[in-house]
């Protein structure tokens, strides 16, 4: 069981830094989109689709979290 328990930790690890990763690269995308020439509209369009990209992420991550707090405690065995 602990064998289980450590691979799901492990997976959920790795989930929650790819998410925080998406996040980070996103935010500076944003940050690069605002300071360049590209037409206006373009910018705007690009900006809101990484928003809510972003917006998703978090909301995975934040379950992911929770879901791994559960796994320490002991309180998703019967699921593993």
């Amino acid at each position: 069981m602990e064998a289980r328990r450590r691979s799901k930790r492990n997976k959920l690890n790795i989930d929650i830094r790819d998410a925080e990763s998406f996040i980070t690269r996103s935010e500076d995308t944003i940050y690069r989109l605002k300071n360049s020439d590209m037409g206006e509209q373009f910018v705007r369009k690009q900006i809101d689709k990484l928003k809510i990209a972003i917006t998703d992420k978090k909301e995975l991550a934040e379950t992911l979290r929770k879901e791994l707090l559960k796994v320490d405690c002991g309180g998703l065995d019967n699921d593993i």
